[in-house]
């Protein structure tokens, strides 16, 4: 903890951050992407302690991302960016239940909750305006809040709470509070976590690298045959502003007979510095040496698409391929290029590839079959994909475990069942009180989770021995309202009828 709080200095007076300035649109300086990855190298190097992670958001309008380090244990969260050539402390060991943030927006949430919250005690939210110019903390004042706070006489059936809104220390009506939200440009529901990105700080050091370290010959130049037509300028996690880049394929020798004097290679793909046109990365091909089977040979890429397919809120990459059969016949292929949670390098989403090979007529119907992919999924699985079940599931565990019923509660399909007994909505739910305590061997059961390789079936994902049971609704045609929590187990103390 002490490593932590210690890391940063915040350098300013209490209360002294000014509430409805604009951010600036960018830096006062431009920061090349080398120097921030070396200094944030050195920010990630200098924490210590168990329980740390990392993540790279946007949280100001400029390019360059900001470091969040969390301490998890203590709900710590202290942010940096680049300033002069050095790292600069943002936020300085803030706590708080949960940290999230207004993308590009220069505006951070602090959620708190007092007494259990909900009707048992209370809850809120502290916005902040943060800049590269002073050092925010626990002391200033926020710029915008609500809070919940529960009343009513003690024992009546239902409590009532009341909801009042501040702009600094002057209290105001709801009306103002939305009227502020507009004028920060932001909406409730908008905000992200600080770490739906987090990772521990080796694997942060090796996302950090990029071309860091390398000397002028070191550095790799991107081969011949690039595919100018389909190459874009993009951003993608981890690696923050590319170019996308097809390459033609390479003509393989061969002592097999069977395949003659070469064999064919694949088209490769990888992504390329925009300022330097270096090569940074080099996608995987179908095959171990990128060597198509047969003799089918690659003709043409012939769309590509930037989409995020899956809602992990990470960027994939879709394309359309078109190639020659031995026979003379044209046929197409679909590739999907997605990323783990947490990690830095691309894979092929193969079974999706191979759906999608009926799809192939165009960008537009190879989205048509993603979604019927993830309709069909979810009719015989419960879950749109592994990754985004185990990223739900994690979100479930941590709020369990920390108490958060309301979170809880909104990812609930309505009508949710409890042990047996249905609830219609989110207010009946939480009235019932039964998340807002649960039994230690409910809490025991989910701890022990972790979240990978959870059993399914045709109902859905399993966690713990059966405490929740989560899956993908659906609409009446079969859209998406993503997954959803559709019951909870063995979180009664007492059956309904004795209570």
């Amino acid at each position: 903890m002490l490593f932590l709080l210690s890391a940063c200095s915040a350098g300013q007076e209490e209360g002294q951050n000014p509430a409805w300035e604009k951010i600036p649109t960018a830096g006062p300086a431009v920061v090349q992407e080398e120097e921030y990855r070396e200094i944030y190298r050195r920010v990630v190097t200098r924490q210590e302690g168990e329980g740390i992670t990392f993540s790279l958001i946007y949280l100001d309008a400029d390019e360059t991302p900001e470091l969040v380090v969390c301490d998890g244990g203590y709900g710590v969260y202290s942010i940096y960016t680049v300033k002069d050539g050095a790292d600069f402390c943002m936020v300085n060991a803030m706590n708080t239940v949960e940290l999230s943030y207004f993308e590009r927006s220069g505006i951070i949430a602090r959620f708190q909750r007092w007494n259990g919250g909900g009707d048992e005690g209370g809850y809120g939210m502290d916005f902040y305006r943060v800049s590269g110019d002073q050092t925010l903390t626990d002391g200033d004042a926020p710029i915008l809040q609500y809070s919940y706070d529960a009343s009513g006489q003690e024992g009546a059936e239902t409590r009532e709470g009341v909801t009042n809104y501040y702009d600094r220390d002057q209290e105001i009506d709801e009306s103002a509070y939305r009227l502020r939200m507009e004028e920060l440009g932001i909406a409730q529901g908008e905000e992200r976590p600080v770490v739906e990105n987090a990772c521990q700080g080796q694997e942060m050091l090796e996302r950090l690298k990029g071309a860091q370290g390398k000397t002028q010959e070191q550095k790799q130049s991107p081969p011949e045959g690039r595919i100018l037509d389909q190459s874009f300028p993009t951003e993608l996690d981890g690696f923050g502003k590319v170019v996308f880049s097809p390459f033609d394929p390479i003509s393989y020798p061969s002592e097999n007979p069977d395949y003659g004097t070469t064999m064919f290679g694949d088209v490769r793909f990888m992504l390329l510095s925009p300022e330097s046109g270096e090569k940074i990365y080099d996608f995987p091909g179908e095959t171990k040496d990128n060597i198509l089977s047969g003799f089918n040979r690659f003709t043409k890429v012939l769309s590509v698409a930037f989409r995020d397919y899956n809602n992990d809120g990470r960027m994939d990459i879709l394309l359309l391929l078109e190639y020659e059969g031995a026979g003379g016949d044209i046929f197409r292929k679909a590739r999907v290029y997605t990323q783990k949670e947490g990690e830095y390098e691309f894979r092929i989403d193969t079974e999706l590839s191979e759906y999608l090979g009926n799809y192939t007529e165009s960008m537009e119907r190879m989205w048509e079959g993603i979604q019927s992919f993830g309709a069909k999924t979810a009719d015989s699985t419960g879950e749109a994909s592994d990754e985004s079940a185990e990223r739900f599931a994690k979100e479930i565990r941590e709020e369990i475990l920390q108490g958060d019923y309301e979170s809880l509660a909104q990812k609930c399909a309505y009508p949710v069942s409890i042990d047996g007994e249905t609830f219609e909505n989110r207010e009946a739910l939480l009235a019932s009180g039964l998340l807002q305590n649960p039994p230690e061997a409910f809490l025991d059961a989910i701890r022990q989770e972790t979240c990978e390789d959870m059993f399914h079936n045709w109902q859905g994902f399993m966690l713990g021995n059966g405490e929740v049971w989560f899956s993908e609704i659906l609409n009446e045609d079969y859209s998406s309202e993503g997954l959803k929590i559709i019951g909870f187990n063995n979180i009664r103390t007492k059956a309904p009828d004795q209570e």
